[in-house]
């Protein structure tokens, strides 16, 4: 976001700064440029809503119209940097995650996917050990299922540390950084739920690339009636 060149530089186009100060009354800050276009971009409905602009183009950013939708996609996207950019902790009400059994002696050994998780009504539990006597108890199935680009991002992570003690100094850190993982991806799912509530509004209300001094949008001449963007 910030360029390391100059003192107080950034990276956003000055011409679209100037169509949100006009927009929005006063200039925003970059910071807030960027946390907000993270969130409407991590909403849970995004992929899907913009899937032919993402076979072949960028991703399409929809600027909020509204100074109170941008304010509020700012202040989710802040949130989602820090805990992506472990710059925070997960806060306490996600913290629902928690370990079961004794770790004497054990490796973590998890099983296969579709195996280590058990569960009843969305919530369960991870086997860590292959006859599952220590679990982390506590993970909702979205959470075990969450997935970054086809990439199960927990039974991964936990795969990753197959083999390393469960018991010890070493044991402990590892206990911790996957409860850590488990709360992060816990909060995250919940800001991508807000952020899509955001989104949802901003689809019905949003900044003209006029109104943002970008250029119009070029559209190749044997493009397809409905690849023609607004």
């Amino acid at each position: 976001m910030h360029d390391p060149r100059e003192a107080g530089a950034h990276f956003v186009d000055g011409g679209v700064m100037a169509g949100l100060a006009a927009a929005y009354g006063a200039m925003p800050q970059p910071q807030q440029v960027f946390d907000a276009v993270l969130a409407l971009l991590s909403a849970s409905s995004y992929t899907s809503t913009f899937a032919h602009d993402l076979e072949d183009d960028y991703p399409h950013v929809p600027f909020p119209a509204l100074l109170a939708d941008f304010i509020e996609a700012a202040r989710i996207g802040a949130r989602i940097r820090e805990l992506e950019g472990f710059a925070a902790r997960p806060g306490a009400n996600f913290r629902n995650a928690r370990l079961e059994g004794d770790a004497q002696g054990l490796t973590l050994d998890a099983p296969t996917p579709a195996r280590a998780w058990t569960g009843d009504e969305g919530i369960g539990a991870i086997a860590l050990t292959a006859d599952r006597t220590f679990r982390m108890t506590g993970v909702s199935e979205a959470v075990w299922k969450f997935s970054v680009s086809g990439y199960p991002l927990l039974y991964k992570w936990l795969k990753a540390r197959s083999g390393e003690p469960l018991h010890g100094e070493r044991g402990a850190e590892l206990l911790t950084e996957a409860l850590d993982v488990a709360w992060r991806i816990e909060e995250l799912l919940g800001l991508f739920t807000e952020a899509n509530s955001v989104l949802g509004r901003v689809l019905d209300n949003t900044l003209t690339r006029e109104e943002l001094n970008v250029a119009p949008r070029v559209v190749a001449a044997d493009a397809e009636e409905d690849d023609v963007a607004d």
